[in-house]
């Protein structure tokens, strides 16, 4: 029997531990040859290469003796439950026992957990990424899902976390348990973990020493445990960046000729700096400069403003477009944190004082950026009038003001 599967491309480790399967042990050599080739060429026809088709065979040995009806048949019904074809082929690579589970099994799983108030898109996803729930019982995956609700979250976000982190399906209550210790450990409180892992779940997945690790070489980049627990706490993605990729954004603000104290303070001040591209940390510093500002200033509206970087390109366009019609070129550099109100509200004021004879200079140019309630007080009109009286989208169609 040996040079069969030999010839065939078995080596000779594969071959050793197919022959120890009790399934194999139970027929005769006979009997395995005529089943061995139809099984072969119904996962070939499937699309699976020599290597994938031996690899299925080593880790279920069973199937020689599956019918093909039964293991088209175990292919259909995965694919009834919305998955694509090649979805079930992929997961089969991955998880090659899963053909050897019966749908009525795993059907009741699936029932259970649309009750919990999954959609089919969910579940789908849910099996596409951890196949091997497919052979889990009702208890154990709404058990998953009911280690989070135990957390505090409600059914809502239990269900927008696992859609989010499907993968963490896998992650048992005492594997959770571990993690939110050691971040207690480290200096998060409860309601800091909660947000944590209601927008970053992934952690859960992570060993303590990996968390221990990412800590060390975050500190190795001059922040503390302290500064940390701030940063990831506002930008849970931060826990899971790429070291290289934070390393790589703090080099390139220092090659702006921002401090390490400056670059830290951005850093700092505005974490979300390192969920952004190279391209478009890039693209924000050169759009500022493109409205005439010299690299010392651009750097000053930085520092000031550090989450000008999370604005969107049009918001940052429209807005040194606009204020350098109007005469205050000089905002952003004067009063930097002016540039977080909106546009449309500095039109519509802008215009409302004009229609009042108030013409703004840089005597008066404070009375566009009055707080809300100062603004009504002195001159009679809420926000909601003057963003309907003075449209800056018609103002925009009027004057292509488009990048």
């Amino acid at each position: 029997m040996k040079p069969f599967y030999l010839n065939y491309g078995f080596t000779e480790e594969q071959f050793n531990k197919l022959k120890n399967a009790y399934v194999i042990n139970t027929y005769d050599e006979e009997t395995l040859k005529d089943k061995f080739f139809p099984v072969v060429q119904f996962f070939e026809s499937c699309g699976f290469d020599k290597d994938e088709v031996i690899k299925i065979i080593v880790k279920c040995p069973y199937y020689l003796v599956y019918s093909i009806t039964k293991l088209d048949d175990r292919i259909y019904n995965l694919i009834k439950l919305g998955l694509k074809e090649e979805e079930v082929y992929k997961m089969i690579i991955i998880s090659p026992t899963i053909l050897g589970i019966s749908p009525n099994f795993y059907k009741l799983m699936i029932d259970d957990v649309k009750e919990f108030g999954f959609n089919e898109k969910d579940i789908c996803k849910l099996i596409r990424l951890n196949p091997t729930i497919l052979g889990c019982t009702s208890k154990k995956v709404i058990g998953r899902f009911e280690a989070y609700l135990e957390m505090g979250y409600s059914k809502k976000e239990v269900i927008s976390i696992f859609r989010n982190f499907s993968r963490i399906m896998t992650v048992d209550k005492s594997k959770i348990k571990k993690v939110v210790d050691y971040l207690k450990f480290i200096g998060f409180d409860d309601k800091q973990i909660r947000y944590i892992i209601k927008y970053q779940a992934g952690i859960t997945r992570f060993s303590i020493n990996c968390i221990k690790n990412r800590f060390n070489q975050l500190n190795q980049l001059g922040y503390n445990n302290q500064v940390l627990v701030k940063m990831i706490s506002e930008v849970p993605s931060l826990i899971s960046n790429k070291i290289d990729s934070i390393n790589k954004k703090i080099q390139h603000l220092k090659s702006l000729n921002f401090t390490a104290e400056e670059v830290f303070y951005i850093t700092y001040s505005y974490p979300k700096v390192f969920s952004y591209s190279m391209e478009s940390l890039i693209g924000r510093y050169n759009l500022i400069k493109y409205f005439g500002y010299s690299d010392a200033e651009v750097r000053s509206i930085i520092l000031s403003f550090p989450s000008i970087y999370g604005s969107s390109t049009e918001s940052v366009y429209d807005k040194f477009e606009y204020y350098n019609t109007i005469g205050l070129h000089f905002v952003a550099l004067k009063t930097p944190k002016d540039l977080i109100q909106g546009t449309r509200l500095t039109y519509a004021r802008y215009e409302f004082l004009k229609s009042i004879n108030v013409l703004i200079d840089q005597s008066n140019y404070k009375n566009l950026f009055l707080y809300e309630k100062h603004f009504q007080k002195k001159y009679g009109i809420s926000k909601a009038e003057l963003l309907m009286r003075y449209r800056f989208e018609d103002y925009k169609k009027k004057n292509g003001l488009s990048i």
